[in-house]
Order: structure tokens, then sequence, then C-alpha cells
């Protein structure tokens, strides 16, 4: 699995109800990307265009049961919002 995603933490997390059991109490992330037999490389831009006082951290899990896990995140500035993406 190869990914580039441009994130948005304005955007609220999934509801819990929207994953597993398992999920259920536990802390959600904002983003999840898994592989069970291949590696994971995903490149991962965070925006936050609206900043807060008491900023949330970024919950990304990667993960991969038999290959290797690679992972670049960068945060994106306001001020690069409008950076167009091809």
């Amino acid at each position: 699995m190869k990914r580039k995603i441009l994130l948005d933490l304005n955007v609220p997390r999934p509801p819990a109800s929207a994953f597993p059991t398992a999920s259920q109490g536990k802390d959600i992330p904002h983003l999840t990307l898994d592989s069970h037999n291949g590696s994971v490389t995903g490149e991962v831009w965070l925006l936050r265009a609206k900043p807060e006082p008491a900023r949330e951290r970024a919950h990304l899990h990667f993960y991969s049961h038999n290959g290797s896990v690679k992972a670049l995140v960068v945060r994106k500035l306001p001020s690069m919002a409008r950076v167009a993406w091809s």
C-alpha cells in the first residue's frame, strides 16, 4: 500500500460506531493505513486551518502484519493552504 494523503484536522474523526466492536472505548485515530501481506508507505500532510488554543495531537496508525512500514508526516502551515496538489 502506497498513499499520499492531505489530512484536514478540522474535520471531526469518525464516530466510534463506524469501527469494529474491539475499538469501542479506545482512542479513535484520525487515519489508519493497514496491510496484511505487504508493505505500507504513507506520506501524510496535516492541515489545520483554524489554530486552536488547546491543540489536539493527530493520531495516525500505520500497520503491516508481514511487511515494512515507512511514514513521512508533514505539518502543513495555514499559509500553505492554497498550494495546488497535482
